[in-house]
């Protein structure tokens, strides 16, 4: 579960659980035959009565309802970097994706021209971005110098199957 999942998890049952809380509340206030609380329902329930399907603002209403699921479900299922990565060698093991990250920042990071350094798998791609150590790189860039950093990490570790590198250079105070 990523940080996004995260938090929309904790966003959506705090969400449904006021709304638990509010219905609570009114079914108790009407218990006691008492005016609602928060919800006008009388008024809410003729409103709803009164509202046809072919007007505008209820097209709107599950059009943007609509959209916002088909979002949610796009976030959920698309591709992600696999949690854990095969080692091949003497013993079969599997590293994890963060410490796997930590490594290659750690390698990419011992570069020469190389300042500050980040690296993401993902599903498909190795994303590495840099911010090298002056203002101007290199004419050729620190990026085979990083290819040769990645690549022997990798032979070091002996992983079965790595995705496409790509990089990202960033000048002195750009990274961010």
């Amino acid at each position: 579960m990523n940080k996004f999942d995260r938090v929309l998890a904790v966003v959506m049952s705090a969400a449904l659980f006021l709304g638990g809380l509010l219905v609570v509340t009114e079914v108790v206030t009407a218990a006691f035959e008492r005016d609602p609380l928060f919800v006008p329902a009388s008024r809410w329930s003729q409103a709803l009565r009164d509202t046809t399907w072919d007007q505008p603002s209820f097209r709107f209403i599950i059009i943007g309802i609509l959209v916002g699921a088909l979002a949610l479900l796009w976030l959920e299922f698309r591709p992600r970097g696999s949690a854990t990565w095969q080692l091949a060698g003497v013993t079969p093991a599997i590293i994890g994706r963060g410490d796997l990250e930590q490594l290659l920042t750690r390698s990419v990071a011992n570069v020469g021209e190389v300042q500050r350094a980040h690296v993401r798998l993902g599903a498909r791609r190795l994303r590495i971005r840099v911010e090298t150590v002056g203002p101007k790189a290199s004419a050729s860039g620190p990026e085979d110098a990083i290819r040769a950093a990645i690549k022997d990490t990798v032979t070091k570790l002996d992983i079965v199957k790595l995705p496409k590198v790509k990089i990202k250079v960033h000048p002195q105070g750009k990274f961010g």
